[in-house]
């Protein structure tokens, strides 16, 4: 199913079965509504099951912030009459649950390697940062080397998106987050370092979680049953 905000047709899947209780899904970037697969095939019997693909496509024509993703999925809970949820999210997702949470009550979150909390460069990074922007203003044809895949894997109308998001620290936000929460969090996640579960933790001393050992960023991928089984868990306690 398709609705369309603004300039974009955002797909995404609604499987009602008269639940009080609908699960959304927010996938990572560069995820779809198919991320979560294995949590709406176990799940999608015991609860509403709402997924979404958030942009950027490879076709958009217009740039989005992060209250530009906060309002695409508040606009299609409104068009759905959907009050009550859960979210289980990973990465990104994260950063959309967050904006989420200044304007609707969100019941419980599950949330795998979460993003949006910056992590404050040490004096090496520092040190680095300054390296790079150094050469780079010298020698721009160095930009290539130093900029990650996700980004150069976009068009400049995405990149101006993702430079938004990236940019926006949502540390702050937690405190926002008044509901029960469980993390799920690999020790060699590069991505969002497990620095930042230690960040949330501090902020929400009280949270639930599971730390996987040498997991990676995608550890609720490579460790699907046990990240099902503890969803199944704090869902239903």
């Amino acid at each position: 199913m398709i609705f369309l905000y603004n300039t974009h047709a955002i797909e995404y899947e609604y499987s009602f079965n008269n639940h009080p209780i609908t699960i959304l899904l927010l996938h990572g970037w560069g995820g779809n509504k198919d991320s979560f697969a294995k949590i709406k095939k176990i799940f999608k019997s015991r609860y509403n099951i709402l997924s979404v693909s958030l942009p950027p496509y490879d076709d958009t024509i217009s740039t989005l912030d992060m209250y530009d993703y906060r309002e695409i999925v508040l606009t299609l809970l409104k068009s759905l009459n959907i009050t009550n949820i859960y979210i289980i999210c990973h990465s990104f997702g994260l950063r959309v649950s967050l904006m989420l949470a200044t304007v609707i009550d969100i019941k419980k979150i599950v949330i795998a390697g979460g993003a949006g909390i910056k992590l404050k460069p040490n004096f090496f990074k520092k040190l680095t940062n300054n390296f790079h922007s150094l050469l780079l203003k010298r020698h721009p044809e160095f930009f290539k080397k130093f900029a990650s895949n996700d980004y150069l894997n976009l068009s400049n109308t995405n990149r101006q998106t993702f430079k938004n998001i990236v940019n926006k620290d949502l540390t702050n936000y937690i405190n926002l987050l008044k509901c029960p929460a469980f993390l799920f969090w690999g020790t060699n996640d590069t991505a969002t370092p497990i620095k930042m579960f230690k960040i949330f933790k501090k902020l929400k001393p009280d949270i639930e979680y599971k730390i996987i050992k040498r997991g990676t960023h995608f550890c609720y991928l490579s460790h699907s049953e046990l990240f099902v089984e503890c969803c199944d868990k704090f869902l239903n306690c």
